[in-house]
């Protein structure tokens, strides 16, 4: 990375954790791995997925441990990564694959109570136009929070995608 912009203080400081939202896009703009953890200037962050994945299981910040050129043991679960500390990602489909909910339902309480109950939500925009989406083998215009939701999926079932050494580059 060349700059960390952090959120403004008053969402950093009443967070529960941070995390980077870094997509790196292979060379035909296709977003096929997340990086759970990125190094800058000689630190080392893990991703927004990563952390709310901690924080939903209630792990302490020492319960992660980074294995370079192998992983990330989070808890009980280990996310498989390549020499790079990459993970592919296995995207389930196209949008909508995940429950999703106009916010202004939310703020005026048209919901049931336990729609969000022992839930992780995101909150993100999905409008057209907006320049947070991404080509997926299902659609050329994922949401970017529904990208989010596909991975902390991933790790929460373990449902891994693994790249062998059979497999063309």
């Amino acid at each position: 990375g060349r700059a960390i912009m952090a959120p403004i203080d008053p969402i950093a400081l009443s967070a529960a954790a941070l995390g980077h939202v870094d997509v790196v896009f292979d060379t035909d703009g296709t977003p096929r791995y997340d990086y759970p953890v990125i190094e800058y200037q000689g630190e080392y962050y893990p991703s927004l997925v990563v952390q709310v994945v901690r924080v939903y299981l209630g792990l302490r910040p020492e319960e992660v441990a980074v294995r370079f050129g192998n992983g990330i043991q989070l808890g009980p679960i280990t996310i498989p990564t390549d020499e790079s500390m990459r993970l592919l990602v296995n995207y389930l489909g196209p949008p909508g694959t995940f429950s999703t909910y106009a916010f202004v339902d939310v703020l005026q309480g048209r919901l049931p109570d336990a729609t969000f109950r022992d839930a992780i939500v995101l909150i993100g925009g999905a409008a057209s136009g907006l320049a947070d989406t991404f080509v997926t083998p299902f659609t050329a215009t994922l949401p970017g929070v529904e990208r989010h939701a596909t991975v902390i999926d991933s790790i929460l079932r373990q449902h891994f995608l693994h790249r062998h050494d059979a497999t063309a580059l």
